[in-house]
């Protein structure tokens, strides 16, 4: 089995730049991805620090404190992150009084907001957070961290859980359900 982390991660131009590391392992898939990244960071409190929105402004998350919080991580360029936009749209729609609705992203504030003229996505949206997302191991996109009301992170997901049809192989975007059943149980 294999598994790879992203250590670093830096843009330059119009190009994602990532430092990685391949781990190659007799364990199991399911071994590799709990030793790695933000898996080890369930149960712990998110880093707080100063953001920048991307409209410029400062944003703390410990002003969130007192609802849960979901905070995707994501970047204009993936596929897999437009792909989701519908679904977790709908999410805010559904718990806006109830949840914060955060996106962080390493690209910078133009980008986010051209990118934001073409398509809705209706979160708090966070630019220029490279070194933020470092810090966290962040090393894909989208990833979606789900924090409590006292801001421990309680699960953590790989975007929208997609679903395979073993019959004919084909692998489709969920329905968010999996990401419900999370948003529920912090309530």
């Amino acid at each position: 089995y294999t598994g790879i982390s992203i250590l670093k991660t830096r843009v330059s131009g119009d190009s994602i730049i990532h430092t990685v590391q391949f781990d190659i392992s007799a364990k199991a898939p399911s071994q590799l991805i709990t030793r790695q990244g933000l898996a080890k960071l369930v149960g712990s409190p998110l880093p707080l620090g100063i953001l920048k929105k991307a409209s410029g402004e400062d944003f703390m998350i410990k002003d969130l404190l007192g609802k849960p919080i979901h905070i995707t991580f994501w970047s204009t360029r993936n596929a897999d992150c437009d792909e989701e936009l519908p679904i977790l749209n709908q999410l805010k729609k559904q718990y806006v009084d109830k949840v914060y609705f955060v996106s962080i992203s390493h690209q910078d504030s133009k980008l986010i907001s051209d990118f934001m003229s073409r398509k809705a996505f209706n979160f708090t949206h966070i630019a220029g957070a490279e070194s933020f997302m470092d810090t966290l191991g962040i090393n894909d996109f989208p990833t979606t961290l789900f924090l409590d009301s006292q801001g421990i992170i309680r699960a953590v997901e790989n975007g929208v859980p997609h679903h395979v049809n073993f019959q004919t192989g084909e692998m489709t975007l969920g329905d968010g359900k999996e990401f419900i059943a999370v948003l529920e149980s912090l309530q």
